[in-house]
This record gives C-alpha cells, structure tokens and sequence, in this order.
C-alpha cells in the first residue's frame, strides 16, 4: 500500500506537503505541534473518543473534525460486539459535547 501511496503523492502538486509518520496512531498524533483545518479519523472505532479527545486539542476554531463510519450501516443502532458498541458510545459522547456542533452525514456508495 505504501508504494502505491508514495507514487501517487509524487505526483501531485502537494506532495511535498505529506510527511509520513507509521506507528500507533494515538502515539504518533501526540508527537504532532500545530493546528490543522480539517481532520478525518477513520481508525480503530473502539479508540474513537481518544481520537476525538485528542484531535479536538489539534484543530482550529471553525475546524473540521471528519469522523467515518459513525453509522456502520446502522448496526449502532442495536449493537450487538465490540465495535458496534464502541461507536455507539462515540457518538453518544460526541452529541453530548457542548465545544462543537455536531452534524451527521450519510453518504451511500452507489
């Protein structure tokens, strides 16, 4: 995947913008100063309120904080293992969160 991504990036106008980083992604995001626009988490759902704990301290005012798959084709709605009830509980965390305004998309691949 990496060799495929590399390829890519070379190509693009802002590819000398991308720095990799390849560790534990909870660690590695620890190590990153500055604030960023736009953040999109699509992890491990069980460590989503750490992401988002730790990405909210990472954004700017007026950010975007991208979280996928908060719906998992509905599955969180009776959640039945481990990952359904890990992104239940995100997103109960995330529409009780007074620092942002929350919006839920969905999006059908067609």
């Amino acid at each position: 995947m990496l060799p495929i991504a590399k390829k890519y990036w070379s190509r693009s106008p802002h590819g000398k913008k991308i720095e990799l980083r390849l560790g534990p992604a909870l660690e590695t995001l620890k190590t990153i100063e500055g604030l960023f626009d736009l953040v999109f988490i699509d992890a491990d759902k069980v460590n989503y309120i750490n992401y988002w704990e730790l990405c909210l301290t990472k954004i700017r005012s007026g950010g975007l904080l991208v979280i996928d798959n908060v719906l998992w084709s509905g599955s969180v709605l009776n959640p039945e293992d481990e990952t359904e009830r890990a992104i239940d509980e995100f997103n109960k965390h995330v529409c009780k969160d007074e620092r942002v305004e929350v919006v839920m998309l969905r999006f059908v691949m067609v």
